[in-house]
């Protein structure tokens, strides 16, 4: 099982329900699991499995106070730099020099960085000065807690699907709405109906 695999083996095969003994397709099941998930993550931009600690580095274009972090999201922060490229780095400090958003958080993640109005270093280091953006270092944990039961439900009937023989493959790129999906275009590889509208909430597009 892959890092990034939103739901198990075992899932697949009781949704598909496979006898004990029927284990010919155990391999390509779980090689199916892996890509759907990498789709999921791509298409609603968010970040379901759960890193328990990472340092990442954003850019913030000069002028700007609002970092966005896809397509991560951050579940708690240890540190918070500004201009970490610099040999003295600034350490902020929450509710005094940023605030993280939303506000309540809805899947217990934070999907941005507001900086305070009155914050004047934000934009005077060299990256700033020179290339237009400043640099953001965040430390801290990283992604969902748990995968949500619905994400894990979308990734089971999406493997279950490209797992069919009778129906043709069709790339989700083909579509300018997902909602063009009906019976008369069937699913193989891309993320069929049902699984789309299971992953609506999560979708990253307009959120806060």
């Amino acid at each position: 099982m892959a890092a990034q695999d939103l739901c198990s083996l075992s899932d697949v095969r009781a949704f598909l329900e496979l006898p004990a003994s029927d284990t010919g397709r155990d391999s390509l099941i779980s090689s199916t699991i892996t890509p759907i998930s990498d789709a999921i993550a791509r298409y609603c931009d968010r970040e379901f499995i759960a890193t328990a600690s990472a340092t990442r580095t954003f850019t913030l274009p000069v002028g700007q106070r609002v970092l966005e972090l896809a397509p991560y999201e951050l579940r708690t922060v240890t540190t918070l730099r500004l201009h970490p490229e610099e040999a003295s780095p600034e350490t902020l400090t929450a509710t005094t020099d940023y605030q993280l958003l939303p506000m309540p958080t809805r899947f217990g993640t934070y999907l941005k960085v507001r900086f305070a109005a009155d914050l004047t270093t934000l934009h005077d280091g060299d990256s700033a000065k020179y290339f237009g953006y400043s640099q953001v270092s965040i430390a801290g944990a990283w992604g969902m807690a748990s995968v949500p039961t619905d994400v894990k439900q979308a990734a089971i009937i999406a493997t279950a699907s490209a797992l069919r023989r009778d129906v043709p493959a069709l790339d989700i790129n083909d579509l300018a709405e997902p909602r063009q999906l009906t019976p008369d275009r069937p699913v193989n590889y891309a993320l069929p109906a049902a699984s789309l509208r299971m992953l609506g909430p999560y979708r990253r597009v307009g959120m806060a």
